[in-house]
């Protein structure tokens, strides 16, 4: 009995001996390490807001145009929108290389609600009744090449206000607008024969083509109310628009065109102009592409700053 304690106990000595050290280190290991913070990325779309101004193409300038009366046409300025979108300015000065004019002109529009606008245009600038012919950059590619120029001209300080609101309804919106003009015109280029004119590829010296004479006006200021209906139709490949205008003339230059006895001294008129234009497919990739355009004066004749040709 006293040789089994005997072995036990040393049995139990040994195995105290064995596990010391490993209890030792237990104790003594450190603790572990904290993990690193988790990092995320946010990942989502970030809105900037890039100021109320901006410049177009970068640096200012619009698209520029070419006539045989200014030559080259080149319009700069910012664009300047305030209140969330609602009001947008377009100020700019435009350079006519031919006749080394400057002119300020400010565009500004003014949104209330969806479907309400208030537009403001103002300034000096060469106008044309004939720019329903062709579009700017058709005409000044014409002008250019084969010395082409569908429009004739007038210069003007011109002030022009207007109302709009627009319907929508399917396929269908229409635009009813009502507004006031006022302006101080004059003639522009040469109403005679000439022998100076802006550069053109070909047709330069041709007196249907860029030494064609440019019609002068009657002189003076012209102040009218204005109103214009706006319909467009837009169903997958069947577009169709019809606009009619009016302007009643209350107060402009006596006119008497040459070679008429017909004479309006008060300058009083009234003129309604229709445009129209439709478009649909017909045969495999082809389309009918229809235009119109039509301008009736009743009454007194208008100055020839409102003739159609």
């Amino acid at each position: 009995m006293s040789l089994g304690s005997l072995s036990l106990s040393r049995i139990a000595a040994i195995l105290a001996v064995a596990l010391a050290p490993s209890v030792s280190r237990a104790q003594t290991t450190p603790p572990p390490s904290p993990e690193p913070p988790t990092i995320t990325i946010d990942t989502g779309y970030v809105d900037y807001d890039d100021g109320p101004i901006s410049l177009p193409l970068g640096v200012g300038f619009r698209i520029p145009s070419y006539n045989r009366v200014d030559g080259v046409v080149l319009p700069w300025g910012p664009l300047i929108t305030l209140g969330d979108g609602k009001l947008n300015l377009d100020p700019t000065v435009t350079y006519r290389s031919d006749i080394g004019a400057l002119d300020p002109f400010l565009k500004a529009h003014f949104r209330i609600g969806d479907y309400d606008e208030i537009e403001v245009h103002a300034g000096r600038s060469t106008y044309t009744s004939d720019d329903w012919i062709r579009s700017d950059l058709i005409n000044s590619a014409a002008v250019l090449f084969v010395g082409s120029d569908a429009r004739n001209y007038f210069r003007a300080d011109r002030a022009v206000a207007r109302y709009i609101h627009r319907f929508t309804r399917r396929d269908w919106t229409l635009t009813p607008s009502i507004g006031a003009l006022t302006e101080n015109a004059w003639s522009t280029g040469s109403a005679i024969a000439h022998t100076s004119a802006p550069f053109s590829l070909f047709g330069r010296n041709g007196s249907l083509k860029m030494l064609r004479p440019n019609p002068s006006i009657a002189r003076g200021h012209i102040s009218s109310a204005l109103g214009r209906m706006d319909a467009a139709y837009e169903r997958e490949l069947v577009t169709f628009s019809f606009d009619t205008r009016l302007e009643l003339a209350f107060d402009g230059p006596g006119t008497r065109p040459p070679g008429s006895v017909t004479e309006n001294a008060a300058g009083e008129f009234f003129q309604l102009t229709f445009g129209s234009k439709a478009s649909f497919p017909t045969f495999g990739t082809q389309r009918f592409a229809f235009r119109g355009h039509a301008v009736v004066t009743p009454g007194d004749i208008a100055p020839p700053q409102r003739f159609a040709y």
